[in-house]
């Protein structure tokens, strides 16, 4: 049983290669008190990580009203609904870059975006996380919106996993 201990600063996703001749592969998160392995996230899905309390807006909502919530809790990218139905996200950047415009959160939200579901494996959920531009998604269960799941999130799961595990 092997236990490796890095030390960095600020976290850094590594794959490393084991016992070449078994051909055994594994990722891990290095952080600076140590090594998290990634396979536990193996069995969880998304509604054991996801946040629950969102805050949605409106395409017709101003981006005022937007950097208030921004400014006045721990959210950062928000998902916009009109009619039960999501329109679009609005991401963190995207906010900060047109906070001082006079403008609707249609005019600045992104349609093009990616769902998962709350059964969707955490393992799976991680690896689309750290492949997109924006790993922020909106929750569906049964094509209703029950939450979301960003990095953060995830990291803090698998970081509680890793203190549960060992």
């Amino acid at each position: 049983n092997l236990k490796f201990y890095y030390f960095f600063r600020g976290p850094k996703r590594i794959q490393a290669q084991m016992w070449p001749a078994l051909k055994t592969v594994f990722s891990v998160f290095i952080y600076p008190r140590g090594v998290i392995d990634l396979e536990l996230l193996k069995g969880h899905s998304v509604e054991e990580a996801m946040m629950l309390n969102i805050t949605t807006f409106s395409p017709e909502d101003s981006i005022g009203l937007v950097v208030n919530k921004l400014i006045s809790s721990t959210e950062n990218s928000f998902v916009i609904v009109k009619n039960n139905i999501i329109k679009g996200l609005l991401y963190h950047q995207d906010i900060i870059d047109n906070s001082n415009k006079n403008i609707l959160v249609k005019d600045i939200m992104n349609t093009n975006f990616k769902t998962v579901n709350s059964t969707d494996n955490l393992d799976d959920i991680y690896k689309l996380t750290y492949s997109n531009k924006h790993p922020f998604f909106p929750v569906l269960e049964n094509t209703k919106l029950v939450g979301a799941i960003d990095s953060v999130n995830l990291n803090e799961y698998l970081l509680l996993q890793a203190k549960l595990a060992y």
